[in-house]
């Protein structure tokens, strides 16, 4: 993939967050994301990285089944 289908294909990745989570200035991201400007390689390994980051954060998730109670004050 190259960073605009990223983005494209993923549109719940916030260009904010993956520029933070890898280093690269937001507005610089954004032009990678809309393929004005194109990421060195080295750049690309960094985003690289964030994007596997995240996934492995996501896999990490677990998901109650319990609802939590209102603790609401009568």
């Amino acid at each position: 993939y190259d960073l605009t289908a990223v983005f494209d294909k993923n549109e719940f990745l916030n260009i904010s967050a993956v520029a933070e989570r890898a280093g690269v200035n937001t507005s610089l991201m954004r032009q990678y994301a809309t393929g004005n400007q194109y990421p060195s390689p080295d750049k690309v390994k960094h985003i690289e990285k964030a994007l596997h980051a995240l996934g492995k954060e996501l896999l990490q998730i677990k998901l109650s089944t319990k609802r939590k109670h209102s603790s609401k004050a009568v």
